[in-house]
This record gives structure tokens, C-alpha cells and sequence, in this order.
């Protein structure tokens, strides 16, 4: 299912929001991609504050794997 609505994109590392910079790639891949959410387990990316907000004024809500499990039921 997740595979016939998946869009491919490639990241340019052109974003730096992030202070670890593997997530910068994760982050710049949700904003190519156009996500509306952004499912992960990350520490960094999920408990800072100031990137979920900035996230979330393109459309992107950072959420956990156990609340997406609960969006799917």
C-alpha cells in the first residue's frame, strides 16, 4: 500500500535545521516529498521543539511510530 503512493525524491543536503546532520537528509526528504507526516523514533528530530514547529508550518506533523500505528486502526 505504502509503495503504490510513495513519490521518490533526492535530497541536495542543501538543510542544515537540525543538529545532527543524517537527520538534516530525513527532514529535507519530508519537505521534498510534500509529507504530512513525518513518522519517526529520532530523539532529536521528535523532542525539539523549534523543528517540530517549523516543520509544522510547512504542513509536516512529526509524530511517533506507536501514534501512526493508532492513526491506522
Amino acid at each position: 500500500m505504502i509503495f503504490r503512493k510513495a513519490k521518490k525524491v533526492e535530497p541536495s543536503g542543501n538543510i542544515n535545521i537540525c543538529r545532527d546532520a543524517k537527520d538534516n537528509m530525513i527532514l529535507e526528504t519530508a519537505l521534498s516529498g510534500q509529507v504530512k507526516y513525518l513518522v519517526i523514533r529520532d530523539d532529536d528530530i521528535k523532542r525539539d521543539l523549534n523543528l517540530v514547529q517549523t516543520m509544522g508550518k510547512h504542513g509536516i506533523e512529526i509524530i511517533t511510530v506507536s501514534r501512526f500505528l493508532e492513526m491506522l486502526v
